[in-house]
């Protein structure tokens, strides 16, 4: 662009209150004709019923704002809390596996992922396979002291004469995991389904979906780990744009 005669700029990020933008820019070329559609977010000044800085008078509307498809519902967002469980490796797509933690907010812990290893992993694991897993705390990758779920994989390898091989990636770069880029498939093509408010029909739609995942897609996304590792090293361990 520079040959044409034409300058390439980078914004500078400089702080402001919301109260600065809505003098500087909102107000200047405001239309009264028009209404200020902002979301819930706290510097709006939309939260409460009394006085702040940064409030505007806005109509209160018709029912139809409150319609199910208008409003991030409660039930939505308790179905948000669906926990599923998947391995994948080359040339291999497991089975879903709904769960229910026993942490807050149905949350995985130790003991839950225990159960996990015990009857999802190891009775269909290749011993020329290593298991990725992130640096979370109930897959017990954390420290290098003793821990019940380590102890529980070397006693798997034993018992399927398997030995579990397994590496825990960075804290900061999860997508490391090559599952992170079929979950992130699946959730775009949930998105595309539009807003699924009753819990058993998202389950079957997050089933319908892993059923349509191919062992290509799963294959090529594992084929991107050796430049997910060049580009962490090239990052000093910083996330990588994955």
């Amino acid at each position: 662009m520079k040959d044409f005669g034409v300058g390439t700029y980078m914004a500078v990020q400089k702080k402001c209150s919301y109260k600065h933008i809505f003098e500087q820019i909102v107000a200047s070329d405001w239309d009264k004709n028009c209404v200020l559609i902002e979301d819930n977010d706290g510097p709006h000044g939309t939260k409460g019923k009394g006085f702040n800085k940064v409030r505007v008078h806005r109509r209160k509307g018709y029912e139809a704002r409150n319609a199910l498809s208008k409003t991030q519902f409660k039930l939505k967002r308790q179905n948000q809390s669906i926990h599923v469980y998947r391995v994948i490796g080359w040339n291999f797509k497991g089975q879903l596996y709904f769960y229910t933690g026993s942490g807050i907010g149905g949350r995985l812990v130790q003991a839950d992922y225990m159960v996990i290893l015990e009857q999802i992993v190891a009775p269909d694991w290749d011993k020329s396979c290593v298991l990725i897993e992130d640096n979370d705390g109930p897959h017990g990758t954390k420290g290098k002291g003793f821990n019940k779920v380590k102890a529980l994989k070397d006693h798997l390898g034993i018992q399927y004469h398997l030995g579990i091989q397994w590496e825990s990636n960075p804290p900061n770069s999860p997508d490391l995991n090559p599952i992170e880029t079929i979950w992130r498939i699946i959730k775009q093509r949930l998105k595309s389904r539009g807003v699924i408010f009753e819990e058993a029909i998202l389950r079957r739609a997050i089933q319908e979906e892993w059923d349509k995942i191919t062992i290509e897609e799963i294959n090529r996304a594992i084929s991107t780990m050796p430049d997910r590792v060049a580009a962490l090293n090239e990052r000093n361990g910083r996330p990588i744009p994955y």
